[in-house]
């Protein structure tokens, strides 16, 4: 094995176990954090891998989100989630793109939109949309 592939194992190796880490020891971790093993495995040619790891992350927001913000209200995790949906669809268009995968970027980017406007227009206060008028 070359020695920058040796690099690049030793690195995921340790991402994955982050990610572990995280996922055993609920708390109140950045999304950077979150988006590291799936943003590593993408730029080492495992795109499938990435792909995967960004399907777990979606799978898991409403719970992390429960995790992170135990006191919050509902409408306030709704909230919230709807931004790391935004931001886990935004680095999945990311990575489509490096692997010239057009129309999958194209409908991540949208899925990314779509939350991040729901994230916008909700209230903090109500968790009702706000008006547009």
């Amino acid at each position: 094995m070359a020695k920058g592939n040796s690099h690049i194992a030793t690195n995921l190796a340790r991402l994955r176990a982050d990610a572990e880490w995280l996922r055993e020891h609920p708390g109140i971790y950045p999304m950077e954090r979150w988006l590291r093993l799936p943003l590593a495995l993408s730029k080492a040619g495992q795109f499938d891998e990435a792909i995967n790891e960004f399907h777990r992350l979606l799978d898991e927001v409403e719970e992390r989100v429960k995790n992170e913000a135990p006191r919050q209200s509902p409408a306030i995790r709704q909230k919230f989630a709807h931004l790391n949906y935004f931001q886990i669809y935004d680095q999945m268009s990311s990575a489509c793109k490096r692997q010239k995968l057009v129309n999958q970027a194209q409908q991540y980017a949208a899925l990314a939109e779509q939350h991040y406007q729901v994230f916008m227009d909700m209230s903090v206060e109500s968790g009702h949309y706000k008006s547009r008028h």
